[in-house]
């Protein structure tokens, strides 16, 4: 695998190929200094159609002393959270081969991105990162607004949520929404009297 669009953060993140890539022929190497530039990020993700996602990842350290991380981020749009941190001791040994998940489930953007960061305390310490796989799940189902059922993120049948119009209340006296008559018919009020039911 190659950079796969992600980007580095400057000369303490390379492409590197030897026994530290454990899927094919490279991984990426992070030299630690504590800086963003020890750092590789994802391009930017639409994950907005998404329940949830998960960051999966084969990674390795060398020379990372106790106590000291690395973490995986999530650019919401607006700013950079640490989803989750890997501590030597804790999480890893160095010299040993893990898989990794680390799931997001709310504050899903369309203009997502992802970062592994290295924070150990000089440039001898080393993390390979290889095999990164960033999976969607739940609904990918578009709203429909017009099919007379409720899905993608409808709030009711053919109404409400971000790209529907809003739901009637079927009791404020007027007709609206998809209503067939004043707060009555329609898919979501009740059924409209009759007029001639005896």
């Amino acid at each position: 695998t190659g950079w796969d669009g992600w980007s580095d953060g400057g000369a303490n993140a390379v492409r590197y190929s030897g026994s530290f890539s454990p899927e094919g022929s490279f991984s990426i190497r992070i030299s630690s200094n504590q800086q963003t530039s020890s750092s590789f990020s994802s391009p930017n993700l639409n994950i907005a159609q998404y329940d949830s996602v998960k960051v999966q990842f084969m990674f390795k350290t060398t020379s990372i002393e106790n106590g000291e991380s690395f973490t995986v981020r999530y650019y919401n749009g607006s700013q950079w959270i640490v989803l989750q941190t890997f501590t030597a001791g804790t999480h890893f040994q160095n010299n040993v081969l893990y898989t990794k998940t680390v799931k997001l489930a709310s504050g899903l953007v369309n203009n997502a991105q992802f970062r592994f960061q290295c924070a150990a305390s000089d440039t001898y310490d080393r993390l390979y990162v290889d095999a990164v796989q960033i999976r969607g799940y739940g609904s990918t189902v578009v709203s429909s607004c017009t099919d007379g059922i409720q899905n993608g993120q409808e709030t009711g049948i053919d109404c409400g949520g971000p790209s529907c119009p809003s739901c009637p209340t079927c009791n404020d006296g007027l007709q609206n929404g998809l209503e067939t008559g004043v707060d009555c018919g329609g898919p979501t009020c009740p059924a409209c009297p009759t007029c001639n039911d005896g």
